[in-house]
């Protein structure tokens, strides 16, 4: 499959096609074009050039969207997805500063900055009162270090990416891959056994012989991954199979299963 997401409509285009920088710096724009657009027009040289420049970097902004587009509606899977299109950012910036070119440089600068500033203080703002996200493993994440302050029981950690499967995740990737970035902004002390988004029979083959290894006297275990997906279930079945009991005092989006080994008397 080219991707899980589903099949994009015309609403998903028009966020693709409409990012907020550039319609921030528009709003800036308009103004200053009202002001002083017609004291600096181009000469007919100039102004042949810059209408071939505007076209040049519009077909570069828009033309891959719309192709990408086009090939996930054919296809029936989508491949309109954001960091397919980065390298339009360029294009982008460079037709705002060709409009924002046929302004009094210094005014200019100042309605860019007005238009941009607030975007970084906004979005900080929010971050302070935003709620977690399904993916989010903050909470989890927080809740093992609660269970187990000094880091002794080994810690299970899913990746909420699918490319996760296809990569080295047994290797310690959480040291330098984004599949498993969430353990570099909620650091625990555990060691970490990765696994992949979703189970397969080398995640399998990973955890049993994780458990007949390293994990063979552990009397807590800890997994952080999506309560209701089908790597959750095998793991808690495999490991109450071996005789431990589970709990689940996180379950919203990603989830912490606590796996105790029964006390023998």
């Amino acid at each position: 499959g080219l991707s899980y997401l589903p099949v994009p409509g015309w609403a998903r285009l028009l966020d693709v096609l409409t990012p907020g920088t550039v319609l921030l710096s528009l709003v800036g724009l308009a103004p200053l074009l009202a002001l002083f657009g017609r004291r600096h027009i181009p000469t007919r040289a100039k102004g042949e050039g810059t209408k071939a420049m505007l076209t040049l970097m519009a077909g570069w902004w828009l033309l891959p969207a719309l192709s990408l587009f086009v090939a996930s509606r054919a296809a029936g899977q989508t491949v309109l997805i954001e960091r397919y299109l980065l390298h339009t950012v360029v294009a982008q910036a460079l037709v705002v500063a060709i409009l924002y070119g046929r302004t009094p440089a210094p005014l200019a600068r100042v309605a860019l900055l007005m238009c941009l500033l607030p975007v970084p203080i906004v979005l900080a703002a929010q971050a302070w009162t935003r709620a977690d996200g399904a993916a989010s493993t903050r909470a989890p994440l927080r809740a093992a270090h609660a269970v187990d302050p000094v880091g002794a029981a080994p810690l299970f950690v899913c990746s909420g990416h699918p490319l996760s499967n296809r990569a080295d995740w047994r290797h310690a990737p959480q040291q330098g891959s984004f599949l498993y970035s969430q353990l570099t902004v909620y650091p625990v002390p555990n060691r970490v056994y990765p696994l992949p988004f979703e189970l397969d029979a080398a995640a399998k083959e990973y955890v049993r012989a994780a458990a007949d290894g390293a994990l063979k006297n552990a009397a807590l275990v800890l997994f952080v991954g999506e309560p209701p997906s089908e790597t959750t279930a095998w793991v808690q079945a495999f490991f109450v199979a071996r005789g431990y009991t589970a709990s689940f005092p996180v379950r919203e989006g990603f989830g912490l299963l606590i796996l105790r080994r029964h006390q023998v008397e």
